[in-house]
């Protein structure tokens, strides 16, 4: 995807990592211990995925 974008725009000069999981959001008062869950689980990895990407050979 990095390199994708990066060939199409002819380079990158920033990236922007943005959580992905936003969309239930809901009260804090509704927070569960497996919503929590769901919503580091697809924060953390996509923050992750995009980060090491450039780095495949």
């Amino acid at each position: 995807m990095v390199s994708a974008a990066a060939s199409l725009m002819g380079g990158l000069s920033i990236l922007v990592r943005n959580h992905a999981k936003s969309d239930d959001d809901g009260s804090i008062l509704d927070m569960t211990p497996a919503r929590l869950d769901a919503f580091w689980d697809l924060n953390a990895c996509s923050v992750l995925i995009v980060e090491f990407a450039h780095l495949k050979p």
